[in-house]
């Protein structure tokens, strides 16, 4: 009887324990968030959403520029649209860019080449990272307190996001506060290493139906004296 008693105690005692434990850890997950916060975040989210959404219905012509230590580096064109798994597809039109180098060439300038195509390659992907802000992001960082709004005047509503695709890295965006259209992002991150850091700024249009794109984005990554420019223009909407 007694050592059943005993048992009876050590297990309350665990579960008492585990409670506990369950709730230090999910405190920071559950902070209070501001109603209003939450309120206009959604909105943002969903206009996002919707414009991108409709943006499955049409083509458009994308043009990427680079240039290193302000020398124009390569330049390439492309057709893009979404497939019907809302995939972006970018057909290349004309691409001035030079045969890859190879980065296990015994010529050290071969090498060089090499390694900065390489980092151009992953500034770009690291724009595609960032712009434009997916929507399934922004709630990640709603429901983790990540977001802080503020509004910055009767044309424009700013917010600002932390770590939303690594850790240090810091996104502020603006939008206009009726519609919640995106008019600018601007973002500070790595490329790699703290001591690599790359900021960019983009800027938004919107069709005359309504729908909200990115227009126009520049890449700067001080390091390197590396600069992308990535321009998307003339949008025709699908016959289908």
């Amino acid at each position: 009887m007694l050592w059943c008693r005993i048992c009876l105690w050590v297990k309350m005692r665990l579960a008492a324990l585990i409670l506990v434990a369950e709730g230090l850890l999910l405190r920071p997950l559950c902070a209070q968030v501001d109603p209003g916060v939450v309120r206009e975040v959604v909105l943002v989210r969903d206009e996002v959403t919707r414009s991108l959404q409709a943006l499955q219905h049409y083509t458009w012509t994308e043009r990427t520029d680079v240039s290193v230590d302000g020398k124009p580096k390569s330049s390439a064109t492309f057709l893009c649209h979404y497939d019907g798994s809302g995939e972006l597809i970018r057909k290349p039109v004309s691409d001035n860019s030079k045969k890859p180098a190879n980065q296990f060439s015994n010529r050290p300038v071969v090498r060089k080449r090499a390694d900065l195509e390489d980092y151009i390659d992953r500034a770009l992907a690291s724009m595609r990272d960032y712009l434009p802000l997916k929507p399934d992001r922004i709630q990640y960082m709603l429901e983790h307190n990540q977001v802080a709004y503020t509004k910055s005047g009767q044309n424009k509503a700013e917010f600002r996001i932390s770590s939303y695709f690594q850790d240090g890295d810091s996104i502020v965006f603006t939008c206009d506060p009726v519609s919640k259209a995106m008019l600018q992002i601007n973002v500070a991150t790595t490329l790699g290493s703290p001591k690599d850091p790359v900021t960019m700024e983009a800027l938004f249009e919107t069709l005359p139906d309504g729908i909200n794109h990115l227009a126009n984005a520049t890449l700067n990554a001080t390091r390197r004296k590396v600069q992308v420019n990535r321009t998307n223009f003339s949008y025709t909407k699908s016959a289908n």
